[in-house]
């Protein structure tokens, strides 16, 4: 059995990983190629695909452990290359947590139509919420 977390220690949670996005700046995420490193690590090999930035207040609501962030504005895909894993780093940089990434419907962290993406192209994620474990 894996460790359950009270709704309390979810929201609690969820307002310090709010908390975090809101800090020092505007916050990003980040679609890397490859694995993840271990226990939010230092990037070695893996490659960016494409960054988002965050609004500035980038937190709509912290509800119930649910973190919903406002709409990201589109940005332009750097390379051609398929999707492994993404990264939260706050506006000074820090990484703040990794998610997986996978298809809709998938029930990874992070799910997009494709996991494809096309230098050129650009992707736009409108409706963005993390949730505690």
């Amino acid at each position: 059995m894996s460790m359950t977390y009270s709704l309390a220690i979810k929201q609690a949670r969820a307002n310090i990983l709010a908390s975090a996005l809101a800090a020092n700046g505007q916050s990003t995420i980040t679609l890397y190629t490859g694995v993840a490193p271990d226990g939010v690590g230092e990037i070695t090999d893996q490659a960016a695909v494409v960054t988002l930035t965050l609004d500035a207040s980038p937190v709509a609501s912290v509800e119930s452990g649910v973190i919903t962030l406002v709409p990201i504005e589109e940005q332009m895909i750097l390379v051609t290359d398929t999707v492994g894993w993404a990264r939260l780093a706050d506006g000074a940089g820090t990484a703040l947590a990794d998610l997986a990434v996978g298809l809709l419907a998938s029930g990874a962290d992070l799910a997009l139509p494709t996991l494809d993406l096309i230098a050129g192209s650009y992707l736009r994620l409108s409706n963005v919420q993390i949730r505690e474990a």
